[in-house]
């Protein structure tokens, strides 16, 4: 199996006023507090509550953190937007879906993760009904840190700044993710490549701290350039260099996509 380790997009598909926000920054800020660069970008096709919307994140462990068309990693959490969610997944990429829809699985080419989300919601007496919706997303928080190995103690530390350090919802969400994450490991065969790792654990922590600042003292428009231009044969022609190898090659089998940060297992 092909290991890919902070490099991939995450996509989220959820409903416009679901209560997501709060998971995916949850996810963002845990990845960032690893010492991995990344970004996210939330999508508003429409703005009515109850339409779709997709936050996307993106890991590079190099600082390019421009948004891809690509999606490694999705999450479905809304049934009207299932089939185009399930169809967005690049080959050998990772699926992951709330059990409760209930639409057909259409792709042998990616790893499929059902989440029972509900389910573990439900059981938690800590939650009460009328946030079970809202708390729900923080399942696939956890289900998502077991299986790409994001830590659950710098998620614990963004669930506090978020909440700025109020405790009752702070372990009430926390309590989801950690449920999430024991679901998964008791239930779920990790099937991918996609990982996370922290610099220390690359070897190469002063190097990509140094990059990441690089990157982001660029404006938009100068990291997209580093992103994309730099590969382009004219540009690399001019130079006089080689080109570079593709930063995720293409391959047939299933990817894994890894998350490793500082202190990480």
């Amino acid at each position: 199996m092909n290991k890919i380790v902070n490099d991939f997009s995450i996509t989220v598909g959820t409903k416009n006023g679901s209560g997501s926000s709060t998971a995916n920054n949850t996810i963002l800020r845990s990845i960032f507090k690893m010492g991995i660069p990344v970004s996210g970008k939330n999508l508003f096709p429409s703005n009515i509550q109850g339409l779709p919307t997709w936050y996307t994140i993106r890991v590079n462990k190099d600082g390019f953190i421009a948004r891809q068309e690509k999606s490694d990693i999705v999450i479905a959490m809304n049934p009207d937007s299932f089939a185009r969610d399930l169809a967005s997944v690049s080959p050998g990429g990772a699926f992951f879906y709330a059990d409760d829809i209930k639409q057909p699985i259409t792709r042998v080419d990616v790893s499929i993760y059902p989440m029972p989300v509900k389910t573990i919601v439900r059981n938690d007496p800590n939650v009460p009904n009328d946030f079970r919706d809202l708390v729900g997303n923080m399942v696939y928080v956890g289900v998502l840190a077991q299986v790409i190995g994001i830590d659950l103690k710098k998620i614990e530390a963004a669930l506090s700044f978020h909440f700025k350090g109020k405790q009752k919802p702070v372990d009430m969400n926390y309590g989801a993710v950690k449920a999430g994450a024991e679901w998964a490991k008791a239930n779920l065969e990790k099937k991918g490549p996609l990982l996370s790792r922290s610099h220390e654990q690359n070897g190469r922590a002063d190097h990509d701290r140094r990059q990441h600042r690089r990157c982001h003292r660029l404006d938009f428009r100068r990291r997209a350039v580093c992103g994309m231009v730099s590969h382009h044969p004219g540009f690399l022609a001019r130079r006089g260099a080689q080109r570079l190898p593709a930063h995720a090659p293409q391959t047939r089998g299933r990817q894994a996509y890894l998350c490793r940060g500082a202190g990480g297992g």
